[in-house]
């Protein structure tokens, strides 16, 4: 290993208490919220060797690893209980927006001729498909997704297409 390094670590807790601060410190510039984790196992490294000064560089290298592990285990657990979960579980059409219009009915914003019309959510029209013939303003409820198709049927009327 690095002579470098080796002296790093024989400046006893010291040398790990500094280098826990940079590595917390480093986690204001660098987004990922990950670098911290790894501080905190040094920090404890600190500790350890501040109350037992003769450890040996193995012990206190095994300790860093065991701390950092065991560290950013216990900061994933503390994150997603705080946070509820993944993304996909808070937000399940996240990049999939068309998908929650399925289920729910909205006024046509044109006749739905030869199979195809549009309908208005929000600021946005929608291209839709359906077998049945429907007329502008006529509420429809939106059964699949197909891209940025639309596949409706009237409302209250059981799903044809």
């Amino acid at each position: 290993m690095n002579e470098a390094w080796f002296s790093f670590i024989g400046t006893g807790f010291w040398g790990w208490f500094i280098a826990g601060i940079l590595m917390m410190t480093a986690e204001l510039f660098i987004p990922g919220v990950f670098i911290v984790w790894i501080g905190i196992g040094a920090l404890l490294t600190g500790v350890v060797a501040a109350f037992f000064p003769d450890i040996s560089v193995s012990y206190q290298l095994l300790l860093f690893a065991v701390f950092s592990t065991i560290s950013v285990f216990s900061g994933w657990f503390v994150y997603g209980k705080i946070f509820g979960g993944s993304d996909k579980e808070k937000y399940p059409f996240l990049n999939q927006g068309a998908k929650e219009f399925i289920g729910k009915s909205y006024p046509l914003a044109s006749a739905i001729k030869d199979g195809q019309g549009q309908v208005k959510i929000g600021d946005t029209v929608w291209p839709v498909k359906s077998d049945q013939a429907l007329k502008t303003g006529e509420m429809v409820t939106v059964h699949r997704v197909d891209g940025i198709v639309l596949y409706v049927s009237k409302k209250g009327e059981k799903h044809v297409s």
